[in-house]
């Protein structure tokens, strides 16, 4: 990003608060007269006041300069007041877009770098980019007004010794750029490191992780991977900051040589009755005044230097491509009592390995269906076709004849109801997780009808138990009730696709779950599963084999063709399959 690009793209992100900034301006043109007037009532206090001996003008202007300091400083506090408002504003509107954007990302970002990461990736250019709204770099705008009202009171009082004085600010400057290419650099660096360790925590900070390490005993090798890649983070940013306090060091030192030369030159305007006392006062009071807000202005190209990359990166990551779910040429699903879902020939790869291959199905209304396959057989993969998480790289879905992706997203997602191995809660009571939070209207009293969620009886609280998916007051088959019973009296549900929902069923759990099912007619179902019992419920098995799709009409059939082709019982190949 150029630099003319940098300063619109700022300007673009404080765009929104505008009035805000526009007041700021305001009020700092007011600080910038208190200034400049501040410098000349203080030299007339000394010269006309202190030096002739006269009470009334030393009382007057004592007053007057009191009033202008307090003046001075409640601007200031308001303009503080204007900053934190607006840093508090931008931090939660780009929070905000961050989460929408992450929920909306393709599913093919989260496969490769995991949620968390992309996330904590964007949450640490948003710390680095909110400094344009942190009191430092808001300040800016009284500071540029006050460097202007100090350096007119300064001219008033002696031009000459008053250019010295301003010399120091492009000075200032010119040191400030000579850093600027390096922290542009080290900031790239930190942003790169940070990723890195990001992408670790994805990895480790997750349940199934911890309980890995723990069973392996991992604490010490997982303790100094995350030791390393802190002392590389913390390398990082002791670079970034030494490099700060360089140009701060060579600034300053530039600044203080040449303020202190004033003391030579005023003592000669002395001498020749061209500068008072009072105005030599005035003038060191007021240099020294100078010094703070020509350092901030000059800072500020070193954040700006530190901003730069993390907008690149900020930018990459909302350039990352999002599920097309809102166009204006998607078209409305009208939740038809019959329906057809079908694949056709359809094709998917991860790179270059093919994970189906010429997949044909259909999935009819009331129709139950189990999928099976061995592990890694893409199982998994076609439901996520199904769901419209991936696109086929080869052949179509289709919906009663219409290419899936030509309907609204949120409505074609609507039509599913998916319990998984390890389905998740919401924090929430177990009426509130069966709802949705009341997007499913029910009362209590019919919930308490459904025989499978007949263990909320032995909570004291009942269907208002508080749950959660790390919850250890129910258990894994508790998780998969509730969740199924969700997922069944979802509105608009027209398919319930269920991963081994019974894996963590009890014998009479799995009972009431196959009476529920066999009671379900106006909703597909599709079982993943190896269970004969739940194969032997079904209209149809599909087996995916080598990527392929096999279909078999009923459960004998399906045990007679593993049978022939394996020369195996049929409980083996079930077991294998």
């Amino acid at each position: 990003m150029d630099k003319k690009g940098i300063w619109r793209r700022l300007f673009i992100i404080l765009l929104p608060y505008r009035r805000t900034l526009i007041i700021s301006i305001f009020l700092s043109i007011i600080v910038t007269i208190i200034n400049a007037a501040i410098p000349i009532v203080q030299q007339n206090l000394i010269d006309e006041g202190v030096m002739q001996h006269d009470i009334n003008v030393l009382l007057v202007l004592t007053v007057i300069l009191i009033a202008l300091a307090l003046t001075a400083g409640a601007i200031a506090y308001l303009i503080s007041v204007l900053q934190i408002d607006v840093n508090l504003k931008f931090t939660r509107s780009m929070h905000l877009e961050v989460l929408r954007h992450s929920l909306k990302l393709k599913s093919s970002y989260l496969r490769n770098e995991g949620i968390l990461k992309i996330i904590n990736d964007a949450e640490y250019n948003i710390q680095t980019i909110s400094r344009i709204t942190e009191s430092n770099f808001f300040a800016i705008f009284l500071q540029v007004f006050t460097v202007i009202g100090i350096s007119l009171g300064l001219i008033m009082i002696e031009w000459k010794l008053a250019l010295l004085v301003i010399s120091t600010v492009p000075i200032r400057f010119l040191i400030t750029k000579l850093f600027n290419k390096t922290i542009s650099k080290a900031s790239k660096n930190a942003i790169y490191v940070n990723r890195n360790l990001h992408k670790w925590q994805s990895d480790s900070y997750n349940s199934g992780a911890i309980n890995e390490i723990k069973l392996w005993n991992l604490y010490t090798k997982k303790n100094n991977e995350f030791e390393d890649l802190l002392k590389e983070r913390d390398k990082t940013s002791k670079r970034v900051g030494l490099i700060i306090r360089r140009q701060d060091l060579f600034g300053n030192a530039a600044q203080d040589i040449i303020l202190n030369t004033i003391y030579i030159f005023s003592a000669f305007l002395i001498w020749r009755d061209h500068l008072t006392i009072g105005g030599l006062l005035s003038f060191l009071t007021y240099s020294n005044f100078l010094t703070q807000p020509v350092g901030l202005i000059a800072t500020l190209k070193m954040i700006i230097s530190q901003i730069e990359p993390a907008l690149d990166s900020y930018d990459e990551f909302m350039t990352m491509e999002e599920e097309q779910s809102h166009s204006e040429d998607k078209k409305h699903i009208d939740s038809p009592k019959d329906f057809e879902i079908k694949f056709e020939t359809v094709c998917f790869s991860y790179s270059e390995k093919m994970v189906l291959s010429n997949v044909c199905l259909n999935i009819h209304a009331g129709e139950k269906i189990a999928l099976v396959g061995d592990n890694g057989s893409g199982k998994t993969t076609l439901i996520n076709l199904l769901l419209n998480f991936y696109n086929p790289t080869g052949g179509d879905i289709t919906l009663n004849g219409e290419n899936i992706n030509d309907f609204n997203l949120e409505e074609y997602r609507n039509l599913f109801g998916v319990v998984s191995q390890s389905p998740y809660l919401f924090q929430g009571t177990i009426y509130e997780n069966i709802t949705v939070f009341g997007e499913t209207e029910l009362d209590e009293e019919s919930l308490k009808h459904i025989d499978l969620l007949r263990f909320v009886e032995k909570f004291p609280n009942q269907l208002q138990t508080l749950v959660g998916s790390e919850s250890g007051n129910i258990s894994g088959g508790e998780k998969q009730k509730i969740a199924f019973v969700r997922s069944l009296l979802k509105k608009n549900t027209k398919v319930l696709i269920l991963d081994e929902p019974t894996s963590n069923y009890d014998v009479q759990s799995e009972i009431d779950f196959g009476n529920l099912l066999v009671s379900i007619s106006d909703k597909a179902v599709i079982l993943i599963t190896h269970r004969p019992e739940m194969l032997k419920k079904v209209d149809k098995i599909i087996q995916i084999y080598n990527g392929e799709s096999f279909v078999f009409d009923s459960y004998e059939d399906f045990v007679r063709i593993q049978f022939e082709q394996k020369g195996e019982s049929d409980e083996y190949c079930l077991q294998n399959n």
